[in-house]
């Protein structure tokens, strides 16, 4: 059960920030020129936040995530930071232990530095774990700057699945925080 409602909450939230951070890519001094090509990036940082916060009781949600991709390589121009933003306010109540959804849809737009086309993600995320380490894989395509039919991300939870598991049978999961990972878009 305690694995399931990780892999829930992985599910859940994870996929929001990932997905914010897939249309990442460099730009440059004008908004009108749009990043062109595939590039990866080796860091991925950020914050998924619940509101109100996540517990056992089953309520509307927003989930707000940021995300921030670096340490980039590909695309023209060379993406250097891509900044990732998604709200999504629930249709369904939801709570820690209906979080078991394997499969999340997700939505996010990402502006970049240097400055070109901002972008759209459009996919899924899907949570996971390996023993206590708590992450999301994200897939989708990214239309706009470095318009990609292929787009991932790996994001690892700073947080532990005992962690969470804990802050869902307290208080509730406010925020939780990626602390690394990483993105493609080929």
């Amino acid at each position: 059960m305690r694995r399931k409602l990780i892999l829930g909450v992985v599910a859940l939230a994870l996929p929001l920030s990932t997905a914010i951070t897939l249309g990442a890519g460099s730009a440059t001094a004008s908004s009108n020129v749009a990043g062109t090509g595939t590039y990866s990036c080796k860091s991925l940082t950020g914050t998924i936040a619940f509101n109100p916060p996540l517990t056992f009781t089953a309520k509307i949600e927003t989930t707000t995530v940021n995300a921030v991709a670096k340490t980039c390589t590909g695309g023209k121009p060379v993406p250097t930071t891509a900044t990732s933003k998604s709200t999504t306010k629930g249709t369904k109540a939801s709570s820690c232990a209906t979080l078991q959804t394997a499969t999340t849809a997700v939505k996010f737009a990402t502006t970049y530095s240097p400055v070109v086309t901002a972008s759209t993600f459009t996919g899924t995320a899907k949570g996971a774990t390996t023993g206590q380490t708590a992450a999301f894989n994200v897939t989708g395509k990214v239309t706009g700057s470095y318009p990609s039919a292929v787009a991932k991300a790996h994001a690892v939870l700073k947080e532990t699945v005992n962690t969470i598991a804990a802050l869902c049978a307290g208080t509730g999961i406010k925020t939780l925080h990626i602390a690394s990972g990483t993105v493609t878009a080929n």
